[in-house]
């Protein structure tokens, strides 16, 4: 599995969404308008599948931390 990550665009640091999947159920996503809180600058972005992409577990969650 891997973990889905959008760009804070306030930090410009890549932010996980706590989505895990793997790479064809992403592919399969629809590109709808998703919601996250930003724990790195504290509001809300607006993200689809077009602009997030996928990395490896460990990698996301040391750089939310």
């Amino acid at each position: 599995m891997a973990s889905v990550m959008i760009l804070c665009p306030d930090t410009r640091r890549e932010v996980y969404t706590g989505i895990e999947t793997d790479e064809a159920s992403f592919a399969k996503i629809p590109d709808v308008i998703a919601r996250i809180h930003c724990p790195l600058c504290g509001n809300e972005h607006a993200w689809t599948k077009h602009k997030a992409w996928l990395a490896e577990p460990a990698l996301a969650r040391k750089r939310v931390a």
